[in-house]
């Protein structure tokens, strides 16, 4: 086989899939793996990974905030930070220039005849040209009221701003940059899902209902076109990015559970992952191919070589398909091979082979596995292949700004062992759906 054609397939098989009801019947104590069985597959022919552990990364609790919209909680948490911490969104009313830029905002979009607004006429409503004096105006307020230390510790904590925190960050370039980011990426949703894809009337009666009709002259500078575009992807059917949640107490809540007493020092991984693949058409649940990624990674669970499956994929593929690969993924190797729900972790949200090993370390990390554990990935030759190319770090760079991983190690052509990187945490609403 040549490289250059398992790189150029191994671009086709990004995953996604979102996660399926808890089935109530099954096993309550993951298994390591199954007395008997046959699979065929030798542990022993994987051979060992190598890679060095990472340092220990510390993941202290923390409850999130929220301001009760929990697609912008998710996508744009530094908003949520300003909106929903004691005292600031106060402080910014009570500050003439904050106040000023919110007032002048609030009349372009009343001055706005929404109900014969055209979509550029809606655009040049939410999205202003003077976001950067806006960022800076709030961050100076924040600072005069001593509150900026209270945002970005809460960002800190939150760990979703972690690719900024590791660089060293202060209090101010945190609060600019994500702020920066968030209004970048809300006008870019927006254009896509707003304007590109709501029905005319449907934009129209949304600007109407959540901007002006909801909060006249009440909102901040920012809060416009947040809860438009907000409400047009949900308008729009766009909440993957929320479907599942909180998946910590639904479809993955059994395997949490038994990650606290799970004993990893007896596996050699922390877990498996299996990226999903779409289906082409509307009507496949489940691509043979994500079934065939299965029948590999279940063979080596049952050897012993991880307590739990991780199982990654949104809805990607066909677009707006009510299936989601990870779900699929799992109600299948449950079915199929009897495999525990404790034993499984699902990742309903990734959208590309990026996001899938990314979203992986993030719940890993989450849920209180070994940060400085191995994870073996168990895809088809053309993903593994593309996993260890050089392309696929560059994507990473590229796309995410960091690699989800610290360290990669190919084993077999399916087989590649992976060590995590804490920068994984990171939200990044460039991808709204998959953030």
């Amino acid at each position: 086989m040549r490289v250059g054609l398992a790189i150029a397939l191994g671009l086709l098989v990004a995953c996604s899939t979102p996660s399926m009801p808890a089935d109530g019947g099954a096993d309550a104590e993951p298994r390591p793996h199954d007395a008997g069985a046959d699979t065929g597959f030798d542990a022993a022919a994987l051979g060992s990974c190598d890679l060095a552990a990472p340092p220990t990364f510390s993941v202290a609790a923390h409850t999130r905030l929220s301001t009760g919209e929990a697609l912008a909680d998710r996508d744009f948490y530094v908003l949520t930070a300003i909106e929903a911490l004691p005292g600031v969104m106060a402080a910014l009313r009570a500050d003439s220039s904050v106040a000023a830029i919110a007032m002048t905002r609030d009349g372009a979009l009343h001055a706005a005849d929404v109900a014969s607004c055209d979509a550029a006429c809606v655009r040049g409503a939410l999205v202003r040209t003077d976001d950067a004096a806006a960022i800076d105006a709030t961050i100076s307020a924040l600072r005069a009221a001593s509150l900026l230390d209270d945002v970005a510790s809460e960002m800190r904590a939150s760990l979703s701003f972690e690719r900024f925190v590791e660089r060293g960050d202060d209090d101010t370039t945190l609060v600019r940059t994500a702020l920066t980011e968030a209004l970048r990426d809300l006008a870019s949703a927006l254009d896509v899902y707003a304007i590109g894809e709501l029905a005319a009337a449907t934009r129209t009666s949304t600007v109407h209902d959540v901007a002006i009709v909801a909060a006249p002259g009440t909102l901040a500078w920012w809060q416009p076109l947040l809860r438009v575009t907000s409400a047009a992807m949900i308008a729009d059917g766009r909440d993957e990015a929320v479907r599942y949640e909180p998946l910590d107490t639904g479809e993955n809540a059994s395997a949490i559970a038994a990650i606290a007493t799970t004993n990893f020092a007896s596996f050699p991984y922390v877990a498996i992952l299996v990226p999903g693949q779409g289906p082409t058409d509307a009507t496949t649940a489940l691509n043979p191919s994500g079934a065939a990624r299965c029948d590999l990674a279940v063979a080596r669970y049952r050897a012993g070589l991880a307590p739990f499956l991780l199982l990654s994929g949104g809805h990607v593929h066909p677009d707006r398909t009510r299936f989601s690969e990870a779900i699929e993924m799992k109600r299948y190797l449950m079915t199929t091979y009897g495999v525990p729900e404790s034993a499984i972790l699902v990742d309903p949200y990734a959208r590309h082979t990026t996001t899938n090993l990314r979203n992986a370390v993030r719940e890993l990390f989450a849920y209180g596995a070994p940060t400085t554990g191995h994870v073996l990935i168990v895809t088809d030759l053309f993903q593994s292949a593309y996993i260890a190319s050089p392309g696929f770090g560059t994507r990473c760079d590229d796309e995410l700004f960091y690699r989800p991983f610290a360290g990669l190690q190919v084993l077999t052509t399916t087989d590649t062992c992976m060590t995590m990187a804490p920068a994984s945490l990171t939200i990044a609403a460039s991808d709204p759906l998959d953030p």
